[in-house]
C-alpha cells in the first residue's frame, strides 16, 4: 500500500476505486481471525512520503502492522537515487512528532525493527537495507515480486 487515503490512493494506483476494496480486503482478513496482518509500504520522498503519520494512524485504528520499507530497487529498469530514499531515521523522527514510539525488543534475525506506540496501540516495523548491511551475516530475507524477481537487501536477484 503506499496511501492510506482515497484521494492519494487512487492517484498512485490510477484506479478510482481502489483504496475502499483494498481496505475492505484488510479488514476482511482481520474479521477472519488473521493476526497479524502487515500492510507494507515503500516510501518516496516526494510521492508519499507525506503519509507517514496517516500510516501510524491506520496501523492504530484497524489494527494492523504497517512496516516501512526504507529502499527497494523495483523500478525494473530505472535508477533510484538517494534523494529519494525516505531513511528508517527520518520515518522514526516524523512519527515521533505524531506520537512517541518504544522498539520492540527483536530477535538478531528479524528483517524489520519493530516498535509500539507509547500508549501500546498500534505497531509499526521498518525494514531498511542500512539495518540489513550490518546484520546479513545473521539473517537472509527476500520478497517476491510480481516479475519473478527476489528482492534481497540491498540487491536484486532473479
Amino acid at each position: 500500500m503506499d496511501a492510506v487515503d482515497p484521494d492519494g490512493f487512487a492517484r498512485i494506483t490510477r484506479v478510482p476505486t481502489s483504496f475502499a476494496h483494498v481496505l475492505a480486503g484488510v479488514r476482511a482478513a482481520r474479521r477472519a481471525g488473521l493476526d497479524p496482518v502487515k500492510i507494507h509500504c515503500v516510501l518516496m520522498r516526494g510521492f508519499n512520503d507525506d503519509q507517514i503519520v496517516p500510516f501510524g494512524k491506520f496501523a492504530r485504528e484497524e489494527g494492523v502492522v504497517v512496516r516501512f520499507i526504507e529502499f527497494m530497487p523495483l523500478d525494473e529498469g530505472r535508477v533510484w537515487s538517494p534523494e529519494v530514499v525516505v531513511t528508517m531515521s527520518e520515518i522514526l523522527r516524523r512519527m515521533a512528532e505524531y506520537l512517541h514510539l518504544v522498539e520492540i525488543r527483536h530477535e538478531r534475525s528479524e528483517t524489520a525493527r519493530r516498535y509500539v506506540f507509547e500508549d501500546a496501540i498500534g505497531e509499526i516495523g521498518i525494514i531498511a537495507p542500512s539495518m540489513a548491511r550490518s546484520e546479513l551475516a545473521f539473517f537472509q530475507s527476500g520478497i517476491m515480486i510480481c516479475t519473478g524477481s527476489c528482492v534481497v537487501a540491498p540487491r536484486t536477484t532473479n
